[in-house]
């Protein structure tokens, strides 16, 4: 099972493809996030992140979601836990320049009338939703990607 951990830090992960912008102890490959991902299409079962989205530009959200779609395998998995937009979590790190809330994410989500309105935005790569909660001041999301989508 391939497994991607976005943004690990010094955090890595144990089974996956440490991945950072910044070349330090335990990460296995960097690159910028807000460029296009080094990877082939549908080569990951699971992309997983942890603190990592509200440090990507704001105007690279769906460029984001929408390259974890591409390198996912249908039937794959993505999971992020990140602070969630307006608590003290979400401002308070000097580095947080993109905020998160459930919502966004259902910009991605199929069959949601909100993806509808974000043409702009080209989220045209869908996930069903799995898992969509508030813990304390962070959001943990897990979607898939599903069979059907473009």
């Amino acid at each position: 099972m391939a497994k991607l951990n976005l943004g690990s830090g010094p955090r890595p992960k144990e089974g996956y493809l440490n991945a950072d912008h910044v070349n330090q102890p335990g990460v296995d490959i960097v690159f910028d996030a807000n460029e296009p991902f080094p990877f082939e299409d549908e080569s990951f079962d699971e992309v997983y992140s942890e603190d990592f989205l509200p440090y990507i530009k704001p105007e690279k959200k769906a460029h984001v979601i929408n390259e974890i779609w591409r390198i996912l395998k249908i039937g794959g998995k993505m999971e992020h836990i990140c602070a969630r937009a307006g608590t003290e979590n979400s401002y308070g790190p000097p580095g947080n320049i993109s905020f998160w809330n459930l919502r966004t994410f259902e910009h991605f989500e199929h069959g949601n009338y909100r993806q509808a309105f974000e043409t702009k935005y080209n989220p045209t790569k869908e996930f069903r939703k799995v898992v969509a909660e508030n813990v304390n001041e962070c959001i943990h999301i897990i979607y898939t990607k599903h069979v059907g989508t473009k």
